[in-house]
């Protein structure tokens, strides 16, 4: 596959681990600036090698070269930290298939970032990701403890799985006007900066891939104004996420 990036060596350590068939992963990152594992990397291979008991060679920060032999899951607790604001989510990614193909029951805290560049936000897993697979037969709860941006992270998010017996899933329909939901999160610049974003979301009402314009957007910010800004210290805008429902939608085994 030529060069091992971070989303081939926690794809391969996830299947690695739910088939229990050992891996070796060569060149990860090798054409990036900084090459080898970095910190979000090596909680990812370290987080995995916990819940699924593996012997691991190469596990440290700068390494080019991977050997990864899995033993068993059996569920438990676990947590784990990032140091960093690297992402919770591509992390989750990475632990979810084993935690429910594995037969046990695992409630896993991560600390990291929530809502970071080059990775999903922890909404859109929420909101997208774990609806479909609970839709599909997964059994997972998800909750976020606190949010994490960079570069400080800090952010926290358990999640508990167990055993689930998967199906077919066929998603179709069309989108149903004003059913278009957001969250706007803020920390960190001036209020009128969220009040702005809050408006122009509220008359987004004919984007080119609907078939037909939705009413206007209703955004839940996480908190009261005089809740968020109690010492003057106004917050910014860190992200928006939009979700929507369909108006038809067929979830019968295919």
């Amino acid at each position: 596959m030529g060069e091992g990036g971070g989303q081939v060596l926690r794809t391969a350590l996830s299947l690695s681990s739910v088939l229990s068939l050992p891996v070796r992963i060569e060149n990860i990152r090798a054409g990036r600036p900084k090459p080898g594992l970095k910190p979000s990397h090596l909680t990812a291979v370290r987080a995995l090698s916990a819940i699924s008991s593996a012997e691991v060679d190469g596990d440290s920060i700068g390494s080019s070269s991977l050997l990864f032999s899995p033993g068993s899951a059996r569920g438990g607790v676990f947590s784990f930290d990032t140091g960093t604001a690297g992402s919770i989510t591509l992390i989750m990614q990475a632990l979810l298939p084993v935690m429910v193909f594995s037969g046990g029951h695992f409630r896993v805290s991560i600390s990291g970032g929530t809502d970071v560049a080059w990775s999903p936000p922890i909404d859109h897993t929420r909101n997208v990701l774990l609806p479909v697979l609970a839709s599909a037969g997964a059994v997972i709860e998800t909750e976020v403890e606190r949010r994490g941006y960079y570069p400080k992270g800090g952010g926290k998010v358990r999640t508990e799985a167990g055993p689930s017996s998967f199906h077919g899933l066929s998603l179709s329909g069309s989108l149903r006007g004003g059913a278009v939901k957001g969250h706007l999160h803020i920390s960190g610049l001036p209020s009128h900066v969220a009040l702005r974003l809050m408006a122009s979301a509220g008359n987004w009402n004919a984007a080119p891939f609907l078939r037909r314009p939705v009413r206007p957007v209703f955004l839940q910010p996480y908190g009261q104004p005089e809740a968020l800004f109690p010492s003057g210290r106004h917050p910014s805008v860190d992200a928006v996420s939009l979700r929507r429902r369909w108006e038809k939608r067929s979830l019968s085994p295919s």
